[in-house]
């Protein structure tokens, strides 16, 4: 019976001990607190897909501070590694901030994909005896665009004669707004539209009336490619926050 008693007892006195030094983790316990920041786009809709070479385009983005003091910040906005914009700003404890950012590009970014040539030929046979004076006239369309110039050349039958025409055109085609980035990738992507720079050559060699006229058209294909656009923010501690989206120069 007694060894009973001393059993009971034991358990009580280590459960006793038990509490005290729970109790005693409870009151010394002070709660572990993690100071960072959030960075991101308010809007993501209103982001400049799309801009001007030359001019200025400008966005926001947000800073949020979970910190227990007054934090300094400085940040920086590149496109496509190159610093366009930085500055920096201060955020009391637990506040945000809204940064007027902007970003500008000196030129399209239109990439080079492709050279094509198209050459077409066609003979006429002319004589003294079609205008009676021993002239044929010949029309030769600078560009084939429904509105294109045309010239009018006369031509002797009994004569070897040679011409040449040249002239040049832009022709945009695509459409950029139909044409998504890959947001997986930080690797700038083609889009589906660009410029087509067309040089047209024409050649008219007469041969005492076997006349062979050349069309050649070299076609240099470009195309815009998505720069991208990321923003950087460091806190006074070093710790670094980072966002990007995609735009196209045009």
């Amino acid at each position: 019976m007694a060894e009973e008693k001393s059993g009971i007892y034991a358990i009580i006195a280590a459960c006793v001990i038990g509490i005290f030094i729970v109790g005693f983790f409870v009151i010394t316990y002070t709660p572990i607190t993690v100071d960072f920041s959030e960075l991101y786009f308010e809007e993501h809709e209103r982001l400049p897909r799309v801009i001007s070479a030359g001019n200025k385009e400008e966005f926001t983005f947000t800073v949020d501070s979970h910190r227990k003091d007054t934090t300094s910040y400085g940040y920086l906005v590149t496109l496509n590694d190159k610093i366009v914009d930085e500055g920096s700003f201060t955020i009391p404890p637990d506040g945000n901030i809204t940064i007027n950012a902007s970003v500008i590009s000196e030129k399209p970014s239109l990439t080079f994909v492709r050279n094509l040539t198209v050459t077409e030929s066609s003979h006429l046979i002319a004589s003294a005896k079609d205008t009676g004076v021993g002239l044929v006239p010949i029309e030769v369309p600078m560009t084939d665009w429904e509105n294109s110039n045309t010239i009018v050349i006369s031509l002797d039958p009994n004569a070897e004669e040679f011409y040449s025409f040249e002239s040049d055109r832009k022709e945009p085609f695509g459409d950029i707004l139909k044409k998504q980035e890959k947001k997986e990738s930080l690797e700038p992507q083609l889009t589906d539209a660009g410029i087509n720079l067309i040089n047209y050559n024409i050649t008219v060699h007469n041969n005492a009336g076997d006349i062979l006229i050349t069309h050649k058209k070299l076609i240099s294909e470009y195309r815009y490619e998505f720069k991208n656009v990321s923003v950087t923010v460091t806190s006074e501690d070093e710790e670094n926050y980072g966002i990007y989206f995609w735009t196209v120069v045009v």
